[in-house]
C-alpha cells in the first residue's frame, strides 16, 4: 500500500477523539515539563531552561502523564471498567515509584558519593579513585517529594478533564 492510499484510509476527523487518552497524556507530560523551569526559579534564583529535559522536580511529569491517561480512559470507558482499573493501577504504581523507589535510589547515590569523598581524604587507603567510574557525575535526587507527586496527579486529572470535554 502506498502512502497516499494509506492516508486516504485514515479518519483524520476522528483521530483526536480516538486518541484522546494518548493526546491528553502527551499534553500533561509536556505542560508539566515546561512548568519545571518556573518552579525551579525560586530555589536556584535563575531561569534554568534545561529543567524542561530533566526528570524529578515539581510537578511530577510521570504522575501527570498517567493520571491524565487514567482520567480520560475513565471518562471514555467508564470508571467501573476494567480499562480504567488497569490504568489506575499503573498510575498509582508510578506515583508510588516516583516517591519511594527513586527516592531511595537517590539516597543511595548520595551515600556512595559521600563514601568516595571520604575515601579520597584518607591517604592510607589505596584505591584507584582515578578510575572513570568514580568520576561520573550523578544526580543526587532521582525521586519526588509527596507534594510534587500530588501536584502532578492534580495536573494530570485537570488536563484529562479539560481535553476530554473540549473534544466530546
Amino acid at each position: 500500500m502506498d502512502l497516499i492510499a494509506f492516508l486516504n484510509k485514515v479518519d483524520f476527523q476522528n483521530l483526536f477523539i480516538d486518541a484522546t487518552p494518548f493526546i491528553a497524556s502527551l499534553i500533561a507530560h509536556t505542560i508539566s515539563q515546561f512548568l519545571k523551569p518556573f518552579t525551579e526559579w525560586p530555589k536556584i534564583k535563575r531561569f534554568h531552561i534545561q529543567a524542561i529535559f530533566m526528570s524529578g522536580g515539581f510537578p511530577s511529569s510521570h504522575t501527570a502523564t498517567l493520571f491524565a491517561l487514567a482520567t480520560t480512559v475513565g471518562l471514555i470507558e467508564g470508571f467501573n471498567s476494567t480499562y480504567f482499573m488497569i490504568t489506575l493501577v499503573f498510575a498509582l504504581l508510578f506515583a508510588y515509584d516516583a516517591m519511594n523507589v527513586r527516592l531511595y535510589a537517590g539516597r543511595n547515590i548520595k551515600l556512595t558519593k559521600k563514601l568516595i569523598e571520604d575515601l579520597q581524604k584518607h591517604e592510607s587507603i589505596h584505591i584507584d579513585l582515578e578510575d572513570p567510574i568514580y568520576t561520573i557525575k550523578m544526580k543526587d535526587v532521582l525521586g519526588h517529594k509527596l507534594i510534587e507527586v500530588i501536584a502532578g496527579g492534580i495536573l494530570g486529572i485537570v488536563i484529562g478533564l479539560i481535553y476530554y470535554y473540549s473534544v466530546f
